[in-house]
Parts: C-alpha cells; structure tokens; sequence
C-alpha cells in the first residue's frame, strides 16, 4: 500500500494539542508546534487538529488533504489566540492597582 507524510504546523505552540489523521489519533493533549505522522495511506483523508482552552481560545480545524505517496503533506494552522478570560485574567491586577492609585490621590 503507498503511503505517504502529513505533517501538521502551527504558527506557533499550543497546549493541549490533539491530532487525528484518518479518525486516528496520533497526537493527544501535547503540547507542540508540530506533529510529523508517517506512513499515511494515499489518497485523500480526514486531518483534525483541536487545542487551547484557559488562557488560550479553544479552536478545532478539519480539512481533507491528498496524501501523495513519498511525499510530505503539510497542513499550516494558526496557532493559539489569547482568551477573552485570559486577557482579562492577565490585565485585571493593572486595573484593580489603577484604581487604588486613583483612590489615594483623590
């Protein structure tokens, strides 16, 4: 049977990485950039990617990619966005002492 590569990329790292190939799993609560899965047979087949959650968005991406035999199939994903409760978790002790700066010179 010929097989090939695919080979997931994300802009940049995220926590809680899973990855199937053809409804199989093959990476899992990782935490990565990149997945490299070998020996995929040819033809087309199902690639879903899903990470993040707390500090991050959570975000799932699925394609159909054609698997060449020999040859490396890449699939690029934007990486991680910051939360709207990340953001807030992270910019909440700047406002909390904003205010108290405010409280004592008024």
């Amino acid at each position: 049977m010929a097989a090939g590569t695919v080979v997931v990329q994300l802009t940049s790292a995220a926590e809680d990485l899973t990855v199937s190939v053809g409804g199989a799993l093959v990476a899992k609560g990782a935490h990565s950039q990149r997945v490299v899965v070998t020996g995929v047979p040819a033809g087309p087949i199902p690639v879903d990617v899903a990470f993040g959650g707390g500090w991050y968005a959570r975000a799932e991406h699925h394609q159909i990619v054609n698997v060449v035999p020999g040859e490396e199939t890449a699939i690029v994903v934007p990486g991680p966005e910051r939360s709207l409760a990340g953001a807030v978790e992270s910019i909440g002790p700047w406002i909390y002492l904003g205010l108290i700066y405010a409280a004592l010179l008024g």
